[in-house]
């Protein structure tokens, strides 16, 4: 039996973390750094706004005035994330991802590659995004295949909310566009609605190859699963 995709309610604006530009994960972010605890991983390629001033001073000297530049929201296993890097030398490319097994795979193979233009960080992008990245900096915004948080005590969880097309409008450059990919019909769809409500945004399809494959996608397309693809791009 397949699971109903339900529409969150958008009328609170605290459920919506993108408008209040707090974090889901482990509690409030600024405050974790400023008590003194650390991700738990440490290593050169990773970038942390909060915490300690030569923390922040890091990621202000890789992150400012940085063009062009890209994000990918969530990047699990990673090889969306590493073959963009490689075809796209001259982008910077900042990967969020919150856990740790799949941060530490990804910093191994940008070892390995020697990859300098992919930097992670292990935090939820939410607050990041509202508060660190300045406006119209963003080139593109990757979510591949998001969590749907089917539960309707999760729907705050989710990454697309009216407040994610609000912060994606003030931080993408014109021409810049959020590219999302899933297997869930009803929450592209859903999307897609959300994004017709701005007038800034123009939504349309891509096809296969037009990005770089991902990990899920490649096993959606092998075993005959159907994967949406959308473009919002910013006018």
């Amino acid at each position: 039996m397949l699971k109903e995709f339900k529409t969150a309610d958008t009328t609170d604006r605290e459920e919506d973390f993108f408008r209040t530009g707090k974090g889901l994960y482990g509690g409030d972010a600024p405050n974790r750094r400023a008590n003194g605890r650390p991700n738990r991983l440490q290593h050169v390629r990773i970038l942390d706004p909060f915490g300690a001033p030569d923390v922040v001073e890091r990621w202000r000297s890789k992150t400012s005035n940085v063009r062009p530049l890209e994000m990918e929201i969530g990047f699990g296993p990673g090889s969306f994330l590493i073959a963009r890097g490689q075809n796209n030398p001259a982008t910077t490319f900042l990967g969020f991802e919150v856990r740790t097994k799949q941060c530490s795979e990804l910093l191994d193979r940008v070892d390995e590659l020697n990859l300098e233009n992919v930097w992670v960080v292990q935090t939820d992008a939410r607050p990041v995004l509202q508060s660190w990245i300045a406006d119209e900096q963003l080139r593109e915004l990757h979510i591949n295949f998001p969590d749907p948080w089917w539960k309707k005590r999760h729907h705050k969880r989710r990454i697309f909310t009216p407040g994610f097309v609000e912060v994606a409008a003030t931080k993408l450059e014109t021409g810049g566009s959020v590219w999302l990919r899933t297997d869930v019909e009803a929450y592209a769809k859903h999307v897609a609605e959300l994004f017709a409500d701005s007038p800034l945004f123009e939504t349309m399809s891509f096809g296969e190859g037009v990005l770089e494959w991902t990990h899920r996608e490649t096993r959606c397309v092998r075993y005959g699963m159907p994967v949406y693809r959308l473009q919002m791009r910013k006018k």
